[in-house]
């Protein structure tokens, strides 16, 4: 366990997981600062706890008085790598970490399950706890989930497994980090407005495996030119999946059923068509869970069970509400252009698409040329709305309709549709332009859905 009494920690940013690290890090014994440059009305959270604690806060600066007798900086996700105060911190020879290295720290050899990629994060994730649960394991479920990782190690210190979601973010100030299972799902453009190339940012993803060996695991998607450039940098052993290829050792699809080839047997695990998330990107989610859960000895009847129960996450291809024949649809984790398009590959009804959010510097020519054919008609909000118009009138789609929020565009969007008809959100797009979280966007878009039933 570390040894945090006394020792003058600065946790920069007051987010989720900056406030769950401050928070356990005092239980430690530690000397915590938080310090944001938001204002107080602007952190979601209540800071008179942290105060209560004994915690010192520091708003609106990071002033350089504040390094002095510093011993450890964590760094929350929403803090770039380049940010001028983590550079003076460097500069003074201060160990700069992120919340998830600071919880495998004070994980106690708890063996990690980490799985990373552009889209399919949560899902992946989600599922990955459950196949464990179902297998009875005691297990520990956070990290980019939404969960600060830190508090679930600290508050379950007879956890058997931990399940962690890792951004690219995450994983820029990690050095132990050690997973047992690492896994990449894909790499696709995104957090362009964050990174120096798109190359860099899929860089950063391998950090999840950097520190392996060859007694463990990293779970590569065959079918993702992106990810599986990466195996010839791994260290420990690969198992691969694919619902496109036969593979020698990894998980695919034959006949369409779930297949593990392993060390020259093969195993069927399940149908496809009993896995109980649909959609071609929601396989690949599963076929990931399948590799991850049974290179750790998971019994395969466990996973093709758990595989035929669970039905997928809130705000990923949720379902809302069916008003008058018309069915609504909430993916608000839709926060790039390929999930968006993944989300709109998984419908064969006529869609009413709701998209735009906060610009992260991709383009969208790909993902509206997929829109102008696969939708009826796309209501457009936000940040983005202009340039997803450009993109859709390069595909020759030349009529979206914009509005100024959430309430405009469910309104517009009911207008126009027909029994039968889906309405999705699905923003292809982060959402801090106009709204706290993508779950506060879903929570919004349910609650004006909820509106038309009054």
């Amino acid at each position: 366990m570390l040894n945090m009494k006394g020792k003058k920690v600065v946790i920069l940013g007051a987010g989720m997981s900056g406030i769950g690290a401050a928070k356990v890090l005092n239980r430690m014994g530690a000397n915590v600062w938080v310090s944001d440059l938001k204002s107080e009305k602007e952190i979601s959270y209540n800071l008179q706890e942290l105060r209560d604690l004994g915690i010192e806060i520091v708003l609106g600066e990071h002033p350089d008085e504040l390094l002095n007798g510093t011993d450890l900086m964590v760094v929350s996700p929403a803090v770039p790598k380049w940010a001028s105060f983590v550079r003076r911190a460097l500069e003074r020879q201060i160990e700069v970490i992120s919340e998830i290295e600071l919880a495998y720290r004070f994980s106690r050899g708890i063996p990690f399950v980490a799985i990373t990629g552009t889209n399919g994060k949560t899902t992946t994730t989600t599922l990955v706890g459950e196949i464990f649960k179902a297998a009875g394991k005691k297990t520990i479920v956070g990290g980019n989930i939404g969960i600060p990782l830190i508090e679930e190690i600290f508050h379950h210190p007879d956890a058997e497994v931990a399940v962690v979601e890792i951004s690219s973010f995450q994983m820029e100030w990690v050095n132990e980090f050690k997973p047992l299972v690492s896994v990449i799902l894909n790499i696709t453009p995104d957090h362009l407005d964050r990174y120096d190339s798109f190359d860099d940012y899929g860089y950063t993803k391998t950090n999840i495996f950097r520190q392996q060996d060859v007694n463990d695991y990293v779970v590569l998607n065959e079918d993702d030119h992106e990810t599986i450039k990466f195996k010839q940098d791994v260290s420990a052993r690969p198992f691969f999946f694919s619902r496109q290829k036969k593979l020698a050792q990894g998980v695919y699809v034959e006949n369409n059923h779930v297949v593990v080839a392993d060390q020259g047997e093969k195993r069927i695990i399940c149908p496809v068509e009993s896995i109980g998330i649909p959609g071609p990107h929601n396989l690949e989610n599963a076929l990931a869970a399948v590799a991850a859960t049974y290179s750790m000895g998971v019994d395969e009847t466990v996973i093709a069970d758990t595989l035929k129960r669970f039905k997928g996450v809130e705000h990923r291809l949720e379902f809302v509400a069916e008003i008058n024949g018309v069915t609504f649809i909430n993916d608000s984790k839709g926060t790039n252009c390929d999930a968006a398009m993944k989300a709109l590959q998984s419908f064969t009804q006529p869609l009413i698409l709701i998209a735009g959010g906060k610009d992260k510097g991709t383009s969208f020519d790909d993902f509206a040329a997929l829109a102008a054919q696969k939708t009826r008609e796309i209501v457009l909000m936000g940040e983005t709305m202009n340039k997803i118009s450009q993109s859709l009138a390069k595909a020759g789609y030349s009529t979206p309709y914009t509005v100024n929020n959430m309430q405009e565009a469910i309104d517009k969007a009911y207008n126009l549709a027909e029994p039968g008809d889906v309405v999705l959100l699905s923003p292809a797009c982060s959402s801090f332009d106009m709204f706290n979280s993508y779950e506060h966007r879903g929570e919004i878009f349910k609650a004006e859905v909820a509106r038309l039933r009054r």
